[in-house]
């Protein structure tokens, strides 16, 4: 359901990026347990293919949220089972990512409460150093030609 959490894969994400003449632009909207938003936005954005690990591209940061993927651009996505680094990130913050000595950003760990001592949840280091967050929102749109 589109309307609640959801992951569509990394093989149909690469598929989205195929198409010819196709950019793409990412948005994350970030939201705090105290209700503070901010956002980042990047003109250019995709994932490489499986056999590149799925290499994510990211680039032409705005936003109010400061850049915490541009630490990831270049990696490859890691899971528990298929780790890219030199440090398990996958295993010791819950979830996979194109982790890079772990994380600046960190969207797919278990969602902790306020207040909740834990360094392994959805993080923004960028922003909130320190504190994890209520909601993290990846959306992918076509660049609109100028």
């Amino acid at each position: 359901d589109v309307h609640y959490e959801h992951w569509i894969g990394l093989v149909m994400l690469h598929q989205i990026f195929l198409k010819p003449h196709s950019s793409y632009v990412l948005q994350v909207k970030l939201q705090s347990w105290d209700l503070e938003t901010r956002h980042a936005q990047y003109k250019d954005f995709s994932i490489g293919d499986e056999e590149s690990g799925f290499k994510l591209v990211v680039g032409g940061y705005s936003g109010d949220a400061g850049d915490a993927l541009a630490h990831h651009n270049g990696m490859e996505f890691s899971t528990k089972d298929k780790d890219y680094g030199d440090v398990s990130c996958a295993i010791a913050y819950k979830g996979g990512f194109w982790y890079n000595s772990c994380y600046h950003t960190n969207p797919f760990s278990p969602l902790f409460k306020k207040g909740e001592g834990s360094s392994h949840g959805i993080r923004w280091t960028k922003w909130l150093s320190g504190i994890n967050l209520k909601k993290m929102v990846f959306k992918i749109s076509p660049k609109l030609p100028h």
